[in-house]
């Protein structure tokens, strides 16, 4: 065994539709929050639109993270020669 990784998993059941979510850490809170989200966008219920919504802005923003990340490491990529 390498190690342990603590994770929470939340399910529940949100106007006959289950909505599941699994995070590492022991945010239990947001585990249960992000499963909550994921029935209501699921079923399509009425804030469906604001589930979907922060989902693309979380992406954006973790896009936008990845890109300033891979700007700071570019001076530092060595590019080698094949030679043939």
């Amino acid at each position: 065994m390498l190690g342990d990784v603590l994770a929470c998993r939340a399910e529940v059941e949100l106007g006959g539709v289950r909505g599941w979510a699994m995070r590492l850490g022991d945010d239990r809170a947001a585990v249960l929050a992000a499963a909550l989200c994921d029935a209501e966008a699921e079923a399509g219920r009425p804030h469906a639109g604001d589930v979907h919504a922060l989902c693309e802005r979380v992406a954006a923003r973790a896009a936008e993270a990845d890109a300033a990340e891979w700007a700071r490491l570019a001076p530092t990529v060595v590019e080698f020669e094949e030679l043939t």
